[in-house]
């Protein structure tokens, strides 16, 4: 199976893993079955949690069992492991310990973590900076701004999201000029007039390119 298979006893100690199991703990079947699993591979922060789990289950409390959690490896390693577990039964019914299926999303949870981080910087630097940082569609519609953007052209930002980026100039060769390095260049870099919500007109040096 592309997925950790791992049954554990109502003594805590495991009674069969299968190759990705093993592959993903870094020990042969022999090494890892007849430990307890708790002990051997839960990281000591997660253990008390993952005991009271596994108590409930056996105790019949929840049927069918989702969650994560980090375990360790023979290395020293830790991988986070996202679990279904089931209640095992003897022929009489009688409960005798649980089988999980597990799989190993670490490498997701490590994408879902760096993009988090990426998007709390973007969204300090579009906070704190005292330049008009926008964001648009390919058609140059807005979709995101910073603050300082309400006092340059004299709109709140939910009245500029949307709006169309030549919109804000004034001379139509501004606007043609705009467009068409964008698309030749992927870049703009030029001074232009633009026109404010009060009708006012000001001087901004544009800077803008085309990201993927």
């Amino acid at each position: 199976a592309g997925v950790v298979i791992v049954a554990i006893g109502l003594d805590k100690k495991v009674k069969l893993i299968n190759r990705r199991g093993c592959e993903l703990l870094g020990l042969s079947a022999e090494e890892i079955v007849g430990r307890d699993w708790f002990e051997s591979f839960i990281p000591e922060n997660f253990r008390k949690e993952m005991l009271s789990r596994f108590a409930r289950c056996v105790n019949g409390e929840v049927s069918d069992d989702y969650y994560e959690n980090d375990i360790v490896t023979a290395g020293g390693g830790i991988r986070t492991v996202s679990w279904h577990s089931t209640l095992l039964r003897d022929p009489s019914g009688a409960v005798i310990g649980t089988l999980c299926s597990g799989e190993d999303i670490t490498e997701k949870r490590r994408a879902e973590e760096a993009l988090r981080i990426s998007e709390k910087k973007y969204r300090t630097i579009l906070e704190e900076s005292r330049d008009v940082i926008f964001v648009a569609t390919p058609d140059l519609r807005l979709m995101d701004l910073n603050p300082v953007a309400e006092e340059v052209f004299g709109y709140r930002l939910v009245e500029l999201i949307g709006k169309r980026l030549d919109w804000f100039f004034s001379e139509e060769p501004d606007r043609e000029r705009f467009k068409g390095d964008l698309r030749e260049n992927g870049e703009v870099k030029f001074e232009a007039r633009v026109r404010r919500k009060d009708c006012n007109e000001i001087y901004l040096f544009i800077s803008a390119r085309n990201v993927d």
